[in-house]
């Protein structure tokens, strides 16, 4: 049995039942089919379609976030022009230090208070699926902030921590994390290792904050 070995003393185990579990039906179409499975180009160009597939994630974008977006594209689409294509978080980069600034400017062309983290990340995932992770507080909260009792204020800064975090426990758990993506591919569900790694925490720490 797959299971992660989290940064907070936290051992995750059955991953590929818990993904299994989220990529099926439960009503109607699944996250998966309805999110994971569009296809989008991983340019740098932001098209309404980019960004409205991540509804089919529960992001709720509705008039008023798709108008920031709208108001940002040329802030967004230049932002992308320096995030690498085909780099996963786990992966060990050549230039840190510019990954990291390209993943903080473009986390900033994107982020307000009306669109916060979880709608900026499920867009910024399907153009750059390998590199940049979905966070979703309800996942956050158990996983990063488990016991924590502070306040939880969130911003560009607190981001960057937590995709940091992200890149840190993803390369602790590197070896299951490709093991249970070839596992998962016999199955038929192909998801970046970044995403797998959201899909587990999803499943074991939703309804916990």
């Amino acid at each position: 049995m797959i299971e992660l070995e989290l940064s907070n003393e936290k051992r995750i185990g059955d991953c590929f039942g818990k993904v299994r579990r989220f990529c099926q039906p439960r009503g109607g179409p699944s996250y998966y089919e309805g999110y994971d499975c569009v296809s989008i180009e991983h340019d740098n160009t932001l098209r309404d379609s980019d960004i409205l597939v991540a509804n089919k994630l529960g992001a709720r974008i509705g008039p008023v976030s798709l108008l920031m977006f709208g108001r940002n594209r040329t802030k967004i689409e230049a932002a992308l022009e320096s995030v690498p294509v085909g780099i996963g978080l786990d992966d060990s980069w050549p230039d840190e230090e510019s990954i990291w600034e390209a993943i903080r400017n473009v986390y900033r062309a994107c982020w307000t208070s009306d669109v916060g983290e979880a709608r900026t990340t499920k867009v910024l995932h399907k153009k750059r699926p390998q590199l940049i992770p979905i966070i979703d507080r309800h996942m956050v909260i158990g996983w990063y902030y488990a016991g924590y009792s502070g306040p939880k204020k969130w911003g560009i800064d607190r981001m960057v921590e937590v995709t940091e975090r992200i890149k840190e426990d993803m390369r602790r758990n590197r070896d299951p994390l490709q093991e249970l993506q070839k596992e998962l591919v016999k199955a038929g569900i192909n998801l970046t290792r970044v995403r797998l790694f959201d899909v587990v925490l999803w499943e074991a720490y939703r309804g916990r904050e």
